[in-house]
């Protein structure tokens, strides 16, 4: 993939789609490839000084990051990718209690 004009036709039709769908007050996505990248914001940051939404502007995810994470694990577990059993040691060498530190299941 290239971040070429047509790639920045489809992404900016599927951000319009995606931001008119959600209703969320604000919203930004940003897409980077190599040294190229793409970034688009709509929206409002704040509804009552009604000042924009920006690329640039952060966002509290909180807890729900857990629930990706916990989704991509198992779907490299299902891919063969990496196994529940593995330790952090073997993908991040050098890691403060990293040797020690694997996946865990809900019944541990």
């Amino acid at each position: 993939m290239v971040l070429d004009d047509s790639t920045d036709q489809v992404l900016n039709t599927l951000f319009d789609k995606l931001f008119a769908s959600t209703g969320v007050a604000g919203m930004a996505a940003g897409v980077w490839i190599g040294a190229d990248s793409w970034l688009r914001s709509a929206g409002y940051a704040d509804l009552a000084t009604k000042a924009p939404f920006r690329p640039s502007d952060h966002v509290r995810i909180a807890s729900i990051t857990k629930s990706y994470t916990a989704t991509a694990v198992l779907q490299l577990v299902d891919q063969g990718a990496i196994a529940l059993a593995d330790t952090l040691e073997s993908f991040v060498p050098g890691w403060p209690t990293a040797a020690r530190s694997r996946f865990r299941t809900c019944s541990e």
